[in-house]
């Protein structure tokens, strides 16, 4: 039996494997190691653990959710050339600043801000659309986020030379937060209940290196007699902070439709966030550089390392936890290039927006035109509407 194996392919830790075992952190590395011979007794408790009968069951999907990339250089245009491929002149700039920065770009959904000042220096923002875009835009480049990050590796020497020696406390480049979603889509054969993972929270059988954990509940949706569920697993300023909740819940308010539309639609369910800071966000991506493993299995391995949820006192572990969080092809890192569009936001005003709309236009038609004539576009989108028309042969000569 390979034990190295098997705890690997968990994301387990070697004190992970004692605790499950219920055997001293020491003993069970003589026993990975083959200094020690594994009992029958052992081999049958690895065996009862780690069995699981739906390894197929679930299948978890992973996708960077939001990257912020820090240079110590007051050179936007440079970095955004040498980051991005992406000419600065092709940005909208914002009209208000992020707090400690002199300007704000938009191209898109991604921003950079950039100050005079070295410390504060350069700092690329991509949220969750804005990675959609990013993917996008590095598809039309014949990159991945690999190269864009190589790239970071790469600038950062250029600056270490030409640059003076920076404080003991900041690098010339840092990842400063990077957060991964792993998405769990409806399946026939069914899928994992968050209530289930509160449950045992409540009874003690979830533990956690963070020793906290929170969860919080949204109303019942009608349509399909289910509650909206979040757990939170330690605190959102710790370098490691693990959020767990329902995508489908999340996005039927946000649209304003029916879960059930969202399903059908869209396919969430269940949402699970690895939310990186810091010394972990920075470590991350630069081990990534350096050995290129699969982002998916490490997300997956960061939550089996903080959070170990058990059957029962016996110490088993949850067969329906460890069939959504294992190493058996059941997850794997995607992209989703999605060019900057407006749909979900005609899914939003239809639902929302033009009903409102219509009753404000029977109600005041001069003021509702007067208004509807001054109101401007906001200036992130105006790439956008430039790249639309000159596709469309229809660009103003005074654009």
């Amino acid at each position: 039996m390979d034990l190295k194996t098997i705890r690997q392919s968990k994301g387990f830790t070697q004190k992970n494997m004692a605790q499950v075992l219920q055997i001293s952190e020491v003993y069970y590395k003589m026993l990975e190691k083959g200094k020690r011979p594994l009992t029958a007794e052992l081999e049958e408790k690895i065996k009862s653990a780690f069995h699981f009968k739906r390894t197929e069951a679930f299948k978890l999907e992973a996708k960077f959710d939001w990257i912020a990339l820090h240079f110590r250089c007051t050179n936007a245009k440079q970095v955004v050339k040498k980051i991005l491929h992406l000419p600065l002149q092709q940005f909208s700039e914002a009209d208000y600043v992020r707090k400690h920065y002199d300007k704000r770009y938009y191209y898109g959904h991604i921003e950079v801000s950039e100050s005079k000042e070295e410390r504060q220096g350069v700092l690329i923002e991509l949220t969750g659309q804005a990675c959609r875009e990013m993917e996008a835009i590095l598809a039309e480049q014949a990159r991945e986020w690999y190269d864009l990050f190589n790239d970071c590796i790469v600038y950062e020497n250029q600056l270490k030379k030409q640059g003076s020696k920076p404080e003991s406390s900041q690098a010339f480049f840092n990842v400063t937060r990077l957060d991964i979603a792993l998405d769990e889509y409806v399946s026939e054969a069914g899928n994992y209940d968050l209530n289930d993972l509160a449950k045992k929270i409540d009874e003690g059988l979830a533990q956690s290196r963070k020793r906290k954990f929170s969860i919080t509940r949204s109303g019942q949706f009608s349509d399909v007699k289910e509650t909206g569920i979040t757990i939170y697993v330690g605190s959102a300023s710790n370098s490691v902070f693990l959020r767990f909740y329902r995508k489908d819940a999340e996005q039927a308010k946000k649209l304003q439709m029916s879960i059930s539309a969202v399903r059908e639609q869209y396919g969430f369910y269940n949402r699970y966030e690895v939310v990186l800071r810091h010394e972990k966000s920075d470590g991350f991506i630069r081990d990534y550089v350096a050995n290129y493993w699969d982002i998916a299995q490490r997300a997956v391995g960061i939550i089996n390392d903080n959070v170990m949820v058990f059957s029962d006192w016996d110490g088993h572990l949850d067969e329906e936890w460890y069939d959504v969080m294992n190493s058996y092809e059941a997850y794997h890192f995607t992209t989703a290039p999605k060019a900057l569009n407006l749909s979900q936001t005609w899914i939003w005003a239809e639902k929302s927006v033009f009903p409102t709309m219509k009753l404000l236009l029977q109600d005041n038609p001069k003021k509702y035109h007067k208004l509807m004539h001054e109101a401007e576009i906001p200036k992130r989108y105006e790439m956008y509407l430039y790249d639309k028309m000159k596709r469309d042969g229809k660009i103003p000569q005074r654009w």
